[in-house]
C-alpha cells in the first residue's frame, strides 16, 4: 500500500492535485490531466446529410456486393480520412436502402447485400447530380469560369429565346 508522503509534491494516488483555499477552509482538487499527447488529425467533413450516406453506401456496392462492414471499409479505404463516416450508420442505411428496394440481401449471407437495377439508376442519377453540383460551385468559386478553360457566356445568350 502506498502512502501519501511516497507522493511527489503536488500529487497523490489519482494524479496532480492543487490547493485551494477559500473562506479561511483548505480544499485539495484533482486536476485531470490527459497522459499522451492528442494527435493533430486533419481536418474531417462531418456528413449530416441521409442522402449523402446513402449515396457513398450504393458507391460502395456498386462494383459487387459486400457485407456490412465491408461496406464501411471499402469507403474509408477510398475516401481515407477527408470524410467522418462512422461505421455505426451502415447498417441501418443498408437496410433503409433494402426497404426501399435499391439493394438486396443474398439468401445465403444474410449479411451480404448487392445493388438492385432500381439502386443502380438511382446511383447514376446521384452521380449526375454531385457532378453538376461540383461544376456549378466550381463556376461560382472561378468568378463565372467553366473549367477554367472557357469564359462563361453572357447572361443575355443564357436565357431562353421569349416566346413573343
Amino acid at each position: 500500500m502506498i502512502t501519501a508522503g511516497e507522493y511527489p509534491a503536488g500529487a497523490n494516488a489519482l494524479g496532480p492535485t492543487e490547493e485551494c483555499q477559500e473562506g479561511g477552509s483548505s480544499v485539495t482538487l484533482l486536476v485531470m490531466t490527459t497522459t499522451a499527447p492528442r494527435r493533430p488529425s486533419a481536418p474531417r467533413a462531418r456528413i449530416r446529410d441521409r442522402g449523402q450516406v446513402d449515396a457513398l453506401v450504393l458507391a460502395a456496392l456498386a462494383e459487387r456486393p459486400l457485407r456490412q462492414e465491408e461496406v464501411s471499409d471499402v469507403v474509408r479505404r477510398q475516401v481515407g480520412d477527408v470524410l467522418d463516416f462512422p461505421y455505426s450508420r451502415v447498417v441501418p442505411t443498408l437496410h433503409r436502402l433494402a426497404r426501399n428496394r435499391l439493394v438486396v440481401r443474398s439468401s445465403r449471407d444474410p449479411r451480404r447485400y448487392r445493388l438492385t437495377e432500381v439502386g443502380t439508376r438511382s446511383l447514376t442519377a446521384r452521380r449526375r447530380a454531385a457532378d453538376a453540383f461540383a461544376t456549378s460551385l466550381h463556376r461560382l468559386a472561378d468568378g463565372g469560369e467553366a473549367d477554367g478553360s472557357q469564359e462563361a457566356a453572357p447572361r443575355a445568350e443564357r436565357r431562353a429565346p421569349s416566346r413573343g
